[in-house]
């Protein structure tokens, strides 16, 4: 990867300029909701088990995977309803004199020993298919726990959580160029490319936060997952990694200021940091996943300060952006149309809404 220097490259417009544009002059085509057939087949990769790679060219903004859960673990909150899903004599067997997660976790388990009865003969071969990283780390055998902890994945929020036969099969890079996310009015599982993937490639996605050094990522990965990351990034070496490490360190230092400055409705200054973050987000290379909710920020920010026209100009970014992430058809890509033509719209609608329609940079 190759990075210019911190200073403005003379021939890269700032963020702070723009050009005058529209959705329609400026956005993307929406990408199909239809998935790509006979885009990727399933290959051993050296060093990383399976993995998808790709036999043709796969353009930005194409939706590769459209899957339903092989197991689907969606946990009740209440005591009552834990009990009636479990029946008394598993309720009474759990150990409550432990930690608050240990309890969980015997819940959780509990609950797809009861989940994996409905499964069928193929759907069974095909779940214990899946690696173990309890294994790699000592176990004896492959359990139901470890193959539920090593590939499965957290959708929309961390209660509810899926395993997908081939999605799972996608492997790590701290520069992936490919994004998941849980479509919940579908029950459905979506892998979208947000890079050009080559004939040969592999297709990635990322496991964890990216906004962290080296070091930390490596560690995180070793210990959640059971392998040494050797991704594009973390090839890396000498200055070239240090310059890595220096501006991933400073957008997560800086979202906590964008945070901040929020907070404090310090408009201006929100403004300067987010900009700043989007600019060392484009040195790095973040995809369209992590780019566009800054983009969107930036659109929310100048509508504050009533300059409409760099609002449009954020506003179209960041649906270009969110097409390639999520498709035109997801719920963030539907709320950016309808205020293409009115932006002004916006602000009315949420002044009297407690719904925030963007997650924070700080959850990226």
């Amino acid at each position: 990867m190759q990075h210019a220097s911190m200073e403005m490259r003379e021939d890269q417009e700032p963020l702070g300029s723009f050009s005058p544009c529209t959705l329609e002059a400026e956005g993307p085509k929406p990408p199909s909701s239809i998935v790509a057939s006979s885009c990727y087949e399933v290959r051993p990769i050296p060093g990383k088990g399976l993995g998808l790679v790709a036999t043709r060219t796969i353009h930005p903004g194409t939706l590769i995977i459209d899957e339903a859960p092989l197991l689907l673990l969606d946990p009740p909150c209440k005591r009552n309803d834990i009990l009636k899903l479990l029946g008394c004599r598993l309720f009474s067997s759990i150990n409550m004199r432990t930690t608050p997660d240990q309890i969980r976790a015997q819940i959780h388990q509990m609950i797809l020993e009861k989940l994996v009865q409905k499964l069928d003969q193929p759907q069974l071969q095909l779940l214990y298919s899946l690696s173990d990283k309890t294994v790699e780390l000592g176990a004896k055998a492959k359990s139901l726990w470890g193959i539920w902890q090593t590939n499965s994945i957290p959708l929309g929020s961390y209660r509810v959580s899926g395993i997908f036969p081939t999605v799972v099969r996608l492997n790590h890079s701290c520069h992936p160029n490919a994004h998941h996310i849980w479509d919940a009015e579908t029950g459905r599982e979506q892998v979208w490319v947000v890079e050009g993937v080559r004939p040969g490639q592999e297709i990635t996605i990322s496991y964890v936060r990216t906004f962290c050094s080296k070091s930390f990522r490596q560690s995180l990965l070793k210990e959640k997952f059971g392998f040494l990351c050797t991704c594009q990034a973390c090839s890396l070496t000498g200055g070239a990694s240090e310059l890595d490490d220096k501006f991933r360190l400073e957008i997560d230092r800086l979202a906590q200021q964008f945070s901040s400055a929020k907070q404090d409705e310090d408009i201006n200054l929100a403004i300067e940091i987010g900009e700043r973050m989007l600019f060392l987000m484009q040195e790095v290379g973040f995809n369209a996943n992590v780019q566009w909710p800054g983009f969107f920020n930036c659109f929310e920010l100048y509508l504050l300060v009533g300059d409409m026209e760099k609002a449009q100009f954020y506003l179209s970014r960041a649906y270009e952006l969110v097409c390639k992430a999520q498709g035109a058809s997801s719920a963030d890509a539907r709320t950016m149309r309808k205020y293409k033509h009115n932006p002004e719209q916006y602000l009315q609608d949420f002044k009297t809404s407690d719904k925030h329609f963007i997650a924070s940079l700080t959850h990226c």
